[in-house]
């Protein structure tokens, strides 16, 4: 019951399309993505700053943002969030902490840890989609 009530509510949601690496013959390293149908559009850059214009996709991008923050108790968040319409692709993460126990880089180099964080929480207002997840309001 619940969860048909945030399926009307909520409506569409995001699917990640796969990514592929390879290695060309000079040993460069490639990845290719699954080809998408229609513009592809940049909601949320991997720097924490929103992109592009203020829609209900990107709202709902800001809310992917904000809730994975909340549900990893804000050792995390996804950034970098990007594609066509609902379906994306290559997302990067920011951590609270850039290195691992191990001293090395969690997730790649595109992790701009709480600098990117700071800066998504600088430039997000709590929409709607924040409220149907029950997000807490993270005020600028």
């Amino acid at each position: 019951m619940i969860q048909e009530h945030l399926d009307v509510e909520y409506g569409p949601v995001f699917e990640y399309r796969k990514i592929f690496m390879g290695k060309t013959d000079i040993d460069e390293f490639v990845t290719v993505e699954e080809y998408i149908e229609g513009d592809f559009i940049k909601y949320i850059n991997n720097n924490g700053q929103l992109c592009g214009e203020d829609s209900e996709v990107r709202k709902k991008a800001e809310s992917l943002a904000h809730f994975s923050y909340e549900k990893s108790k804000g050792r995390l968040m996804l950034l970098d969030i990007q594609g066509s319409g609902h379906t994306l692709y290559d997302p990067e993460f920011a951590s609270r902490q850039i290195m691992d126990d191990a001293g090395n880089v969690q997730f790649c180099t595109g992790n701009l840890s709480m600098v990117a964080i700071d800066n998504f929480f600088s430039e997000h207002s709590c929409n709607n989609f924040c409220t149907i997840l029950n997000l807490k309001v993270k005020s600028k």
